[in-house]
C-alpha cells in the first residue's frame, strides 16, 4: 500500500484522462492470455526474424477503419531502419501484443481508438519495453492486468463498470515503470547517504589526524 501510494504521487498516470467507459477488463485479460504464438514469434529485424510488426500494425489499423500515418510512424516499424538490440526487438513485441489486443472486436468503430492507437502502437510502450519482457505479459496475470489497464488509458478508457478514480489507482499500484522508478530513487538516494556518510568519516579522520599532529 505504501508503495502504491507513492507510486501514485510520482506518476503522471494520476493525470491521464480515462473518461471513456471501456470493455469489461476480463474480457481482455482473457484475451491477452489467450495470445496466439504468432504474435510471440520473433520480429523481423535487421534481415532476421518470423513477424513483420509494420504489416501487422499496418493491418491493425485498416481492420479499424484508421488511415496509416506516414513519415516517421512508418519507419518507427520498418526492420530497415532498426537495430537488432534487445530493447528493440522487446519493444516490436510489446507492439504485436498490442495489436492482438486491440484487434478485439470492442474497439472498431470507436473514436478515441481511432484517435489514440496509432500513438499507443508508435512510442506508448516504450518505457515498458526497457523493463520487462513481453512473455510477462501473457504469462502473468498482474502483468496483463497492467498492459491490459495501460492500453484503455493511453486511449482515454477504463476498464467497463469502474470509475476514473479507480482506474488510475488500480494502474498506477500495478505501474512496472512507476515500480521501476520508485526503486532506482531509492538506490540514488542509498548512493547519496553513503557519499555522505564517507565524507564525514574523512572529515573527522582528518580533523583528528590534524588534532594529534598539533599535540
Amino acid at each position: 500500500m505504501i508503495f502504491a501510494a507513492k507510486a501514485k504521487r510520482m506518476s503522471g498516470v494520476k493525470q491521464t484522462p480515462v473518461k471513456e467507459e471501456g470493455p469489461l477488463l476480463e474480457q481482455l485479460t482473457h484475451r491477452l492470455a489467450e495470445t496466439p504464438r504468432e504474435f510471440l514469434a520473433q520480429p523481423v529485424v535487421a534481415g532476421k526474424g518470423q513477424i513483420d510488426v509494420r504489416a501487422v500494425a499496418c493491418d491493425l489499423l485498416r481492420d479499424l477503419g484508421i488511415k496509416i500515418p506516414a513519415g516517421d510512424w512508418i519507419k518507427k516499424f520498418g526492420a530497415e531502419n532498426l537495430k537488432a538490440t534487445p530493447k528493440e526487438v522487446n519493444r516490436l513485441r510489446l507492439v504485436l501484443l498490442a495489436c492482438w489486443l486491440l484487434a478485439d472486436p470492442w474497439f472498431r468503430d470507436k473514436a478515441p481508438v481511432n484517435a489514440a492507437a496509432p500513438k499507443l502502437l508508435m512510442d506508448g510502450l516504450d518505457e515498458l519495453a526497457l523493463i520487462i519482457k513481453a512473455e510477462s505479459f501473457v504469462s502473468s496475470a498482474e502483468r496483463r492486468e497492467e498492459f491490459c489497464r495501460l492500453c484503455l488509458a493511453l486511449m482515454s478508457y477504463r476498464p467497463a463498470g469502474e470509475s476514473e478514480e479507480r482506474a488510475l489507482d488500480q494502474l498506477a499500484a500495478l505501474s512496472s515503470t512507476e515500480r521501476s522508478k520508485v526503486v532506482e530513487d531509492a538506490r540514488k538516494a542509498h548512493l547519496r547517504a553513503e557519499a555522505v556518510r564517507q565524507a564525514m568519516v574523512k572529515k573527522a579522520a582528518e580533523e583528528a589526524a590534524a588534532k594529534a599532529s598539533r599535540e
